[in-house]
């Protein structure tokens, strides 16, 4: 094993340089999923804005959301995800006052049609869960972003 001075590791292999480090702990800090739920901006600074794009999540899931630092309240605005795979979207609401599922609205896009929130214990946990079908785009956010 070869080691780079830009945080990337040769493991010799076909597939060349492989990330390693900084690069999965900003990641980390954007979006994690290995609980079994989807987790935004689970570690992000709060004074810091930041944003992601077609971060890829397990459940064969695409993701993108922005944290804007700026905003008093719902720091984090509407979040979107992408099946592939049509299956149950588990998540942990990133608004600290949405915490039953009719603070939040799932919506398909495009179009908006409503999508039905449950609650769910995972581990612990209180998270919300939506049915997904293969190829649709969802949007994720707090009841009062979506007036």
């Amino acid at each position: 094993m070869k080691e780079w001075p830009s945080f990337k590791v040769d493991f010799g292999s076909s597939n060349g340089m492989e990330n390693a480090g900084l690069l999965d702990a900003l990641n980390d800090m954007l979006l994690q999923c290995w609980r079994g739920y989807l987790e935004f901006f689970p570690c992000w600074p709060p004074s810091t804005s930041g944003s992601f794009a077609g971060m890829r999540a397990r459940g064969a899931f695409t993701v993108s959301a922005r944290y804007d630092a700026a905003r008093a309240a719902d720091k984090i605005g509407s979040i979107e995800v992408s099946s592939e795979a049509g299956v149950r979207c588990l998540f942990a609401s990133p608004w600290p006052d949405a915490k039953d599922a009719g603070d939040l609205v799932v919506q398909e896009l495009p179009g908006g049609k409503l999508v039905p929130v449950e609650p769910v214990q995972v581990r612990g946990a209180r998270v919300f869960w939506f049915e997904t079908q293969a190829g649709k785009r969802y949007s994720i956010g707090a009841k009062d972003l979506h007036r």
